[in-house]
């Protein structure tokens, strides 16, 4: 059922009650909550979709219609169509810490580039105890992704040594080494020059807390060109999910591909490549479910080449729940269940094909990488 109220006040407290209905044989059960602002023609359904009796295999040929509402939602709306309120050093927002995080660890925002020439700074300042490295992501959101930079400086507005991730979808991970204690920094979000989609909008996470060494192992082996390792992920709850691939030293024409899929749908969620000696990260929104995590070796050519090593990590970076209340006793153990499982699989699913590598490790072009280190250094 569904219930609509309108002229809420803005500020005000609202309580929602469920409870059950009284001599009836459905007084005892599961329900679910939603509660949504948005208009009623963009909500979906709530008739229950007619479904067979089929016994669970894992992979179950379902469509989220949830899911694809929230991505339409964010192609056709800016969330926010601000063009100047932060577009200098002198004017970013300062970003508060992400509730219920020790101070200064984590960062959040969501935000939205209004124009081509819109800029949205911001300051996040490193707690007084740091080590490892800060990573700064920003994804963009909805089916046609805006085209976004991302740089990280300090307060002078001088660009910080950095390692840069670009994923295919549009995502943007910057990785900043040996951060300051109680250092504030500044993080810049801009449409990219000659982008195919100029406005949209994002999601900014900073995070000092994570380092790959204190990441979770979810697996640990080698394979040769076109052979397969899986792990099953299964996420409790709809969190982002930071996963590093790490390869071990090998000959330069060999590499890991690691694809992520939905084992609900069958569907590829993300993926990414390396070369041997090297590593990479991704972030990604996984709803509650399970996923296949498929780590593929592929060579740059026909020769034949031996087994390469690799580590798959994975951690969570945020969820859309907030971490687990703290139980007092100063352990760090809380109340809630963990928020992902892991559980290494003795072979891929027979559905999962490791097929053209759709993050190419050697697709870099050195001509067009100098030439926009270059353009970096005149205009940014």
């Amino acid at each position: 059922m569904r219930l609509s109220l309108n002229g809420l006040e803005s500020g005000e407290t609202y309580y929602v009650t469920v409870r059950r209905s009284n001599n009836t044989a459905f007084a005892v059960g599961d329900y679910r909550v939603d509660l949504d602002f948005r208009s009623a023609d963009q909500l979906s359904s709530v008739i229950p979709r007619p479904h067979d009796a089929d016994p669970y295999t894992v992979k179950r040929r379902v469509v989220n219609e949830d899911a694809a509402a929230i991505d339409a939602v964010f192609s056709s709306v800016l969330l926010d169509t601000e063009t100047t309120a932060n577009n200098t050093l002198g004017t970013a927002t300062a970003l508060n810490t992400a509730p219920g995080y020790s101070q200064n660890s984590r960062y959040e925002a969501v935000g939205s580039l209004s124009s081509r020439t819109d800029l949205d700074f911001y300051t996040i300042t490193a707690p007084s105890a740091v080590s490892g490295v800060l990573n700064v992501n920003v994804a963009p959101l909805g089916t046609t992704p805006v085209n976004a930079e991302l740089f990280v400086m300090n307060l002078a507005g001088d660009r910080l040594a950095a390692k840069m991730v670009k994923n295919s979808d549009g995502s943007l991970q910057v990785q900043v080494s040996d951060p300051v204690a109680s250092e504030t920094y500044l993080v810049c979000i801009r449409t990219a020059p000659n982008a195919t989609v100029g406005t949209g909008n994002y999601v900014l996470t900073a995070d000092f807390a994570t380092d790959s060494a204190s990441m979770t192992t979810v697996l640990e082996s080698s394979v040769a060109p076109n052979e397969q390792k899986a792990a099953l992920l299964t996420s409790n709850k709809s969190q982002l999910f930071r996963i590093d691939l790490v390869a071990a030293a090998g000959s330069s024409d060999q590499g890991l591909q690691l694809k992520i899929y939905d084992a609900a749908t069958g569907e590829q969620v993300k993926a990414l490549g390396v070369v041997a000696d090297s590593s990479g990260s991704l972030f990604v929104w996984l709803p509650a479910g399970e996923y296949y995590m498929v780590v593929t070796g592929i060579t740059r050519n026909s020769g034949a080449v031996s087994s390469l090593g690799f580590s798959l990590k994975a951690d969570v970076i945020s969820d859309d729940e907030g971490p687990g209340p703290d139980d007092g006793s100063g352990s760090g153990a809380t109340t809630e269940e963990d928020p992902f499982t892991t559980t290494v699989l003795p072979e891929p699913d027979p559905g999962v094909d490791p097929g053209v590598p759709s993050e190419d490790p050697w697709s870099t072009n050195p001509l067009v990488e100098c030439l926009t280190q270059f353009y970096l250094m005149l205009f940014i």
